[in-house]
């Protein structure tokens, strides 16, 4: 992996490894009824049950977000509201960033 990364990013990740270390657990974007497994799974093999997880969400950032702008949330909520029911796929490839 050598010369993958800068050192910044390796510095970093190397902090919040050793951050991690002292944290009480994660939260998470998300609910148990609906990833539920995935948690459990995390809780068991990635951190061996020693640390809690609460899953506080999901946050819906359309909700929060109020900048009027061309690539505003209420634009595309505005777009899904027009369209005919059933016919839209919401697919989720993971958390966002901000």
């Amino acid at each position: 992996m050598e010369g993958c990364f800068t050192f910044e990013i390796l510095n970093s990740s190397t902090h919040q490894y050793e951050f991690a270390k002292t944290a009480a657990g994660d939260l998470y974007n998300t609910c148990r009824l609906t990833e539920g497994t995935y948690l459990d799974l995390l809780a068991n093999e990635l951190m061996n049950g020693s640390k809690r997880q609460w899953a506080i969400g999901p946050f819906n950032s359309a909700t929060t977000y109020r900048h009027k702008n061309s690539n505003s949330p209420d634009r595309y909520l505005e777009w899904l509201d027009k369209q005919a029911p059933h016919s839209v796929v919401y697919i989720s490839f993971g958390t966002s960033g901000c």
